[in-house]
């Protein structure tokens, strides 16, 4: 049974599933019962023969009694030992999966966001909106950074303890890939975003301008328009004194 137990401890990361972590620790636990079981009978056959043997018999069942004792204390602290890495290899799995799930559905989520082309018939104000909502979508994803970091580190962690090609480097190193996609997909769109609702309102601020303009010189022509038209009947007037001078004596004259 010892050589059973210091096996268990030495080999923990054999334990490839949470499943196998679960029976391991309750074989373990059947283990120690049945270990104090055959304790019992040990102690109890050893009583008689403390009682009815001879000196030389009581001498070597007093030596027998204090190896197996000593093996049993070891015994179980080796049980407590390997108990307690199966219980952290299986905390720390099911937390990792848990997690793993959520920054996975995370992912999803966000390529969602990220799937649909920009669209270019809106207006300043809605592009502007676009441009805050992709601000926010790009916080979250530099946010997460710190999960993704997270969950990295205890994938390494659980990759010592199991060796489980599910969270050996190369799943590591993928999951920071699909991280940093996302996070240059977003980065990207942003700045997108960003450049055209600054042409936009340059374009709009240029309109405004020269619709100013246009105003101020419309302006400018009526006035200069009323100006050549009095001074044009003005004009008018004088020849027509000059035509009719004596027409206009005589009815002075009168």
């Amino acid at each position: 049974m010892l050589d059973h137990i210091i096996i268990c401890q030495h080999k923990i990361h054999d334990l490839i599933k949470p499943l196998l972590c679960v029976i391991g620790g309750q074989k373990i636990h059947q283990s120690e019962h049945e270990g104090h079981v055959k304790i019992d009978k040990v102690l109890v056959a050893a009583e008689v023969l403390l009682q009815n043997g001879n000196q030389e018999t009581r001498n070597i069942t007093h030596a027998r009694l204090k190896e197996i004792k000593s093996s049993w204390e070891e015994t179980c602290t080796y049980i407590i030992h390997c108990h307690s890495r199966i219980e952290w290899v299986w905390l720390h799995w099911s937390e990792y999966l848990k997690a793993y799930e959520e920054f996975e559905m995370w992912l999803v989520s966000v390529c969602r966001s990220l799937e649909p082309d920009v669209e270019l018939q809106l207006g300043v104000k809605e592009k502007l909106w676009q441009v805050d909502n992709q601000r926010v979508l790009l916080s979250d994803v530099q946010n997460q950074a710190l999960l993704l970091e997270r969950l990295v580190d205890e994938a390494a962690a659980l990759y010592n303890r199991i060796q489980d090609p599910s969270v050996d480097q190369d799943a590591q190193e993928r999951l920071q890939l699909a991280y940093n996609s996302i996070r240059d997909k977003a980065e990207e769109r942003l700045l997108v975003l960003q450049k055209m609702a600054e042409e936009h309102q340059m374009h709009q601020r240029d309109v405004l301008k020269f619709q100013a303009w246009l105003v101020s010189k419309t302006k400018e022509l009526n006035t200069l328009t009323e100006t050549e038209d009095t001074a044009e009947n003005k004009l008018r007037a004088l020849q027509v004194r000059e035509v009719h001078p004596s027409h206009m004596t005589s009815g002075r004259d009168r």
